[in-house]
């Protein structure tokens, strides 16, 4: 029955064939601001959007009086906004996993403390996990050294100056600062204004990466470069289209002596001597820093590509036993630990960051 408090929608023959499954969307929305304000305006503006979309507040079930039995329709309870928006604080909690039921499955969300456990770590809780879905519960399947952290706890790595700091553990030292100065030269650095961006898939063909890899690995006149992997080659493009891309879009005068950053997330478990176990669940993940200014990735210098490309690779090789260990050291002298605590990776439009999880085959676990 159809009344102002509880109304039914009928829904049409092309809404009762589609695919009984929820559409579903996860968006990850940076914020800094009070989180009551920011539940507040949520939950108000989805209040609005209900109010303007009655509908949305329903429930989706069979039209026992219709005319074509397994017909659908929309009807109440109705909910309110505050019942739709669901909300869990996991701000001081280690690990949180939550199910929602939907036709044709559900959705799992688990969330873990980085400060505790990085990627590759959450990849092996996980399939510890799945394999305990699975049955088997009387086979072992962690070893102690999956949780061991004396042998960073250990460490005797130098200690590094408090200028030295920021410079290994930030990106870019002070990132507030407008201008800065790089390998001893006084550069502006631009803040470009926010472009249009969204996901994008490319594909590669074998022989496109290899003549990519070919033409970033070839011999710069007077030096002895590196050996240069595709991935080594892929970034390079990566971050001299993507700076095109961005200088195009930009009218500051500074920005071909604006200097980008470009940081790679590399597992350290295997550059430590002795090498971490590969299933240490523990933070092994450091990032490589390399900066070139936006002229110098824009030029049209045929030696371009290889130049940049040996440059990451530089990077790549610089995170080594040593480095790691001082690293470490300067963590350890620190009187106060938030004075090198990491902080996320700001883009302003002009750095890049790389990374890769194609090894955690989260759906392969199944």
């Amino acid at each position: 029955m159809t009344n102002e408090k509880h109304p039914v929608h009928l829904l049409t023959p092309l809404d009762n064939v589609a695919p009984s499954i929820h559409l579903q969307k996860h968006l990850y929305i940076p914020a800094r601001d009070d989180p009551s304000a920011l539940l507040t305006t949520l939950r108000d503006a989805l209040a609005r959007t209900i109010t303007e979309v009655p509908m949305l507040a329903g429930c989706v079930g069979p039209n026992a009086t219709g005319a074509q039995r397994g017909s659908l329709l929309v009807e109440g309870p109705y909910l309110r906004a505050g019942d739709i928006l669901l909300v869990k604080d996991l701000r001081d909690m280690l690990m949180l996993a939550q199910v929602y039921l939907l036709h044709g499955g559900l959705f799992l969300f688990v969330a873990i403390a980085h400060t505790v456990v990085d990627e590759r770590g959450l990849f092996n809780i996980l399939r510890v996990w799945s394999t305990r879905c699975r049955g088997g519960q009387d086979v072992p399947l962690v070893e102690p050294h999956w949780t061991d952290r004396k042998a960073l706890m250990q460490q005797q790595g130098k200690a590094l100056s408090e200028d030295t700091i920021a410079n290994l553990i930030s990106p870019e030292g002070e990132p507030t600062s407008s201008s800065k100065t790089i390998s001893g030269h006084s550069v502006m650095q631009s803040t470009l204004p926010p472009s249009s961006v969204g996901p994008a898939v490319f594909f590669f063909s074998n022989s496109s990466l290899a003549r990519l890899k070919l033409a970033a690995s070839a011999t710069i006149a007077g030096q002895s470069s590196p050996w240069i992997s595709t991935n080594d080659a892929l970034c390079a493009l990566f971050w001299c289209s993507i700076t095109r891309a961005r200088a195009g879009e930009s009218s500051d005068n500074n920005i071909i002596t604006t200097v980008s950053y470009f940081n790679m997330m590399i597992d350290c478990r295997s550059r430590l001597l002795p090498p971490l176990p590969a299933d240490y669940i523990g933070n092994s993940v450091l990032a490589t820093k390399t900066h070139a200014t936006f002229g110098y990735l824009l030029s049209s210098d045929p030696s371009r590509l290889a130049d940049v490309a040996s440059m990451l690779r530089t990077s790549l090789l610089a995170v080594n036993d040593t480095y790691i260990k001082d690293l470490i050291g300067t963590i350890r002298s620190a009187p106060n630990i938030s004075s090198v605590t990491r902080p996320a990776y700001p883009s302003f439009q002009r750095n890049v960051a790389c990374t890769s999880w194609a090894n955690q085959a989260y759906y392969e676990l199944d």
